[in-house]
């Protein structure tokens, strides 16, 4: 994930207290971020966005081979975990 924060280039920043009220405005705006581009997901959405039948997402979640969740019968997963898990992947058929 990439975030590009932005600051005018007139700070100054002339002690601790202004420093840390700017960073942590700016841990804000990384969550939000965050969150934005990092939804839960259903089993449909998740199935789509690996490529891979929605039984076989059940399958590996079950065999806890996939980044997930099931909450009864209803199965959750977070893109920023899929993408990690994802490249895990890549880099271990290659």
């Amino acid at each position: 994930m990439s975030i590009q924060l932005q600051v005018s280039d007139d700070l100054i920043v002339t002690n601790k207290t202004q420093l840390r009220e700017l960073l942590q405005e700016m841990q804000v705006e990384v969550i939000k971020k965050y969150d934005a581009e990092s939804p839960a997901m259903t089993m449909k959405e998740a199935s789509k966005y690996i490529g891979v039948s929605e039984p076989t997402i059940k399958d590996m979640l079950d065999n806890k081979e996939i980044p997930g969740v099931n909450v009864g019968r209803i199965y959750r997963f977070n893109r920023y975990e899929l993408d990690k898990w994802l490249a895990g992947v890549y880099k271990k058929e290659k």
